[in-house]
């Protein structure tokens, strides 16, 4: 990376946001909300060599009671809370949530579990295509 790059990738734009954006968000988030139209918004509004500064704004399909037949918005959601796209990745974050519905000190389950989603992530369970009949792996 050039040192250009490197100086456009370092700014701060949150006057702008405070100022200029924000505003003009509440009255689009307004008019969201008024006609139940589900949002997600999240800009960058900062960046330094520490990390990178996001307003995020989300209302759910669930939120106005709606199903959304590819609901893209809660995947965003799932992905801006720390969930990864890479299958594995996700295992100490399951485990995490899991837990909490387990009693102390019983982690075979969670490991069993989230073991089984890694395989679900990875293709394991896929329907086979052309009718052909799944086989079961070892």
């Amino acid at each position: 990376m050039s040192q250009t790059e490197k100086d456009r990738s370092v700014y701060d734009k949150k006057s702008v946001y405070q100022h200029k954006i924000r505003p003009l968000l509440k009255e689009l988030l307004l008019i969201c909300n008024d006609n139940s139209i589900p949002v997600f918004i999240d800009m960058a509004i900062a960046n330094d060599k520490d990390g990178t500064t996001y307003e995020t704004e989300f209302h759910s399909s669930g939120s106005y009671g709606i199903y959304l037949h590819d609901d893209v918005l809660y995947k965003y959601a799932l992905v801006k809370n720390g969930f990864s796209v890479y299958p594995g990745h996700n295992r100490p974050y399951l485990e995490e949530a899991l837990s909490q519905y387990l009693e102390e000190g019983d982690t075979d389950d969670i490991t069993d579990i989230t073991e089984d989603a890694e395989d679900k992530e990875e293709g394991a369970d896929m329907p086979k295509e052309n009718g052909e009949e799944e086989t079961e792996r070892p």
